[in-house]
């Protein structure tokens, strides 16, 4: 990747004499602010109002949660084809629109369980769209080398925000009537609408059409660009290292703190809440730390720190002050330096992702990571309940050392004191600007009567048809082994195990189908080696295989896949067809490549 230097004699004007930054800064501080006090009042609504049971607060709670799994990777989609101010503004629209009819319903006595759940719902959804857009706005907002300040900014208002909504929301639904509460709630979202609105900042972004197959392959895409570019790629990795563990954690130290230290209620809230100041701590030193030490090392370091003090938790005994001022300690550092990681690892990613993928590849990395935290915390419970408190807090807190360990392990930790760029042909393929082709594309080609060549042909076809068994065999496998440990742990006997060990042996052959295929598909076919060739211009794909010949429109095709020796052409869901590379001139194959890439169909 290449560095954006920093100009000696360019003096980089301040944030905040930028009115659009301001608009967006003051907009997301006041839907966050939004954001965390609604998470806290509609569940307090329904218990003090409504007088619900612990089922069904849990539905409650799950049901606002359920967009972050189920429309993370289709509004990244979204979000990269439309412009972000109107995404913001529009989704807190909604979201005061949907408070506000909570609070008519309260008024009016019909605020019900039915009611409050596709409230919650439809704050969650918006929530998730106005996070999203949010992200990807910045960077098309500021300059490349304002995007740490500006994310600082950004992430220490959503760090008050996290610390003050839910006291302010629980304050708001235990002495508040229901509508205020409601309407005070919706209020928030109106402000912040108001404020993004006067954004006068045009962005320019890619057309595409809608449909079905489009939408899943523009998702297709920002998985490829993610998981093709190695910053990208380890940061996502180290994300859902880091959430999965994490949410182990939680779960079992705020098990640890009540019933292992005997804490009371004021000293666990008194020791959770340093975390707030910690993270806005945090946000100061990312503002200045990268810049001076460089991007690589403050991540580094900054992870192994703030990771490290909470191996500290399970050395801590008894409910004295000291043991108290310790954990506000650990949990100041663990909120600062979490704090410094997230605002330097945004500012990263933002700076190696084109404009026309924030979105999706924002959405990429928020779904790995989150996707994993509801199997953290069953994880967590599972080695509390076997292993014991202190024993699964030490482990559990030694896993989050692993995020650290694969950021050290990546180029990310050789990173200077200037942001990276993106590589510039990979920005090129996701733009459509790869190359200049010549308009009025016409390639001829001719492929030799070749023995080995009709057997990488069907091997080839029939590795990306055969795919999803050797995913489904990992799959299996992993689950088995995961499953004839844990059967070994608690002894549950032979029958779970023999089950487990029919999953792993399912998984590998499953695995090895695929391969069987390849390799029965080359033996097959390599006696037809016949002379052929290809003729492509911009309308169609024609083919001549000894005396038979065939063709395939560009238009009927929905998606190229890139491999080493070919490109694959889909028709609907099925590879149809190849094109061999090697046979063609490196004029001729830049200029294919760019007209695929400039049609959207090409996924890497």
């Amino acid at each position: 990747m290449q560095s954006v230097a920093d100009s000696a004699r360019s003096v980089t004007p301040s944030l905040w004499r930028d009115s659009d930054f301001r608009s967006l800064w003051a907009g997301q501080t006041a839907s966050q602010l939004g954001e965390h006090t609604s998470l806290v009042m509609l569940p307090l609504l329904a218990v003090l109002t409504l007088d619900v049971g612990a089922g069904e607060l849990g539905v409650l709670r799950a049901v606002g949660q359920a967009p972050l799994l189920l429309l993370t990777l289709f509004v990244g989609v979204w979000v990269d084809k439309w412009r972000t101010r109107t995404v913001m503004v529009l989704a807190d629209l909604g979201r005061a629109v949907a408070l506000g009819a909570a609070a008519v319903a309260a008024l009016l006595g019909g605020l019900g369980l039915p009611v409050l759940l596709a409230i919650a719902f439809a704050v969650g959804a918006l929530s998730v769209f106005f996070d999203v857009a949010y992200q990807a706005s910045l960077p098309r907002l500021v300059r490349r080398e304002q995007l740490v300040r500006g994310n600082s900014a950004v992430e220490a208002s959503r760090s008050a925000a996290q610390v003050g909504g839910p006291a302010l929301g629980g304050a708001m639904a235990s002495l508040l009537p229901a509508p205020i509460a409601a309407a005070s709630s919706a209020l928030f979202f109106a402000v912040s609408f108001a404020s993004i609105a006067r954004i006068r900042h045009r962005e320019s972004i890619s057309p595409g059409s809608g449909g079905a197959q489009r939408i899943w392959r523009r998702i297709h895409q920002g998985l490829r660009f993610v998981a093709g570019d190695t910053s990208l790629r380890t940061i996502c990795l180290a994300s859902a290292a880091f959430q999965f563990f994490l949410a182990a954690t939680m779960t079992t130290y705020l098990l640890f703190l009540p019933r292992a230290l005997h804490l009371s209620g004021t000293a666990i809230g008194l020791a959770l809440a340093a975390t707030g100041p910690g993270a806005l701590i945090g946000s100061l030193l990312a503002a200045r730390l990268p810049s001076r030490l460089g991007y690589g090392p403050v991540l580094v370091a900054a992870a192994a720190v703030g990771d490290g003090v909470m191996l500290f938790v399970p050395a801590l005994h008894g409910g004295s002050m000291a043991t108290v001022s310790a954990l506000i300690a650990i949990n100041v550092l663990f909120g600062a330096f979490g704090q410094l990681v997230n605002v330097t690892v945004m500012a990263v990613r933002q700076a190696v992702t084109p404009d026309t993928l924030q979105g999706r590849v924002s959405a990429t990395i928020t779904f790995a990571g989150m996707g994993l935290t509801p199997v953290g915390s069953l994880f967590g419970g599972f080695l509390t309940q076997h292993w014991g408190m202190r024993t699964a807090l030490l482990c559990t807190a030694a896993g989050m050392m692993l995020s650290p360990v694969l950021m050290a392990l990546s180029p990310l930790a050789r990173l200077g004191r200037a942001l990276p760029a993106p590589d510039t042909v990979r920005v090129g393929a996701a733009r459509g600007e790869l190359g200049h082709y010549r308009s009025g594309v016409h390639i001829r080609f001719d492929v030799p009567a070749d023995p080995a060549y009709p057997g990488r042909v069907a091997a080839a076809l029939s590795s990306v048809r055969l795919r999803t068994f050797g995913y489904i065999g990992a799959v299996l496998v992993a689950a088995g082994v995961i499953g004839l440990a844990v059967v070994r742990v608690a002894g549950w006997g032979e029958r779970a195990s023999s089950l487990y060990t029919a999953m792993v042996v399912g998984g590998l052959l499953s695995m090895l189908y695929s391969p069987w295929v390849r390799f029965n598909a080359r033996r097959r076919s390599s006696g037809y080696a016949v002379e052929g060739s290809y003729d492509i211009t911009d309308d169609n794909i024609m083919m001549r295989s000894g005396s038979e010949s065939g063709g395939i429109a560009w238009e009927g095709v929905t998606r190229v896949v890139n491999t080493p020796e070919f490109w694959i052409l889909y028709v609907g869901r099925m590879p149809a067809t190849v094109i061999p590379r090697r046979f063609m001139s490196a004029e001729d194959a830049e200029t294919l490549q760019a007209f695929m890439a400039e049609h959207g169909l090409l996924d890497s």
